[in-house]
């Protein structure tokens, strides 16, 4: 399979590729690219930030420096400290850190702590997971309530 073909197969996602820049209000479009640069090209779908209509998401995200050792915890901390001073509401956990909030706020914050841990190493693996429903506010919370409602009891935190 060529490049070509592939491409026809997956478009390419504009808030992704392009350094997680996010667009005005709106429905996913399309075609020529709203993006300052212009650099996308005609076959994307671009993701605008209207997440004041859709209401807040919930996104996990890990970054490891490669190349650090077998410990990083100084690294994290710094970010840690970045996430902290966001004021969005967050939870770390043994394997990441997953944070409440609009697209543009969080993927602003998870740009800021990636570039701030490649200012000292030479490469860095970051991991982003979306959960992105409609009208659930306080969903950092309420996902780990649920499940102990239909077990019937508090689960270790």
């Amino acid at each position: 399979m060529t490049l070509l073909s592939f491409r026809r197969l997956r478009p390419t996602y504009c808030w992704l590729v392009r350094n997680l820049s996010l667009f005005s209000e709106g429905f996913p479009t399309r075609g020529a690219c709203p993006d300052l640069y212009g650099a996308c090209g005609n076959d994307t779908i671009h993701y605008p930030d209207n997440s004041k209509k859709r209401g807040k998401m919930l996104v996990e995200f890990s970054i490891i420096p490669i190349g650090a050792g077998s410990s990083i915890g100084d690294r994290l901390a710094g970010v840690l400290k970045i996430v902290d001073e966001s004021g969005l509401p967050y939870k770390i956990n043994p394997m990441g850190t997953v944070i409440e909030g609009n697209w543009s706020d969080i993927l602003k914050l998870i740009k800021e702590c990636h570039q701030t841990v490649l200012k000292t190493e030479d490469r860095v693996y970051t991991t982003i997971s979306i959960d992105d429903r409609k009208g659930k506010p306080d969903r950092i919370n309420g996902k780990v309530k649920s499940i102990e409602k239909r077990l019937g009891k508090t689960l270790k935190k």
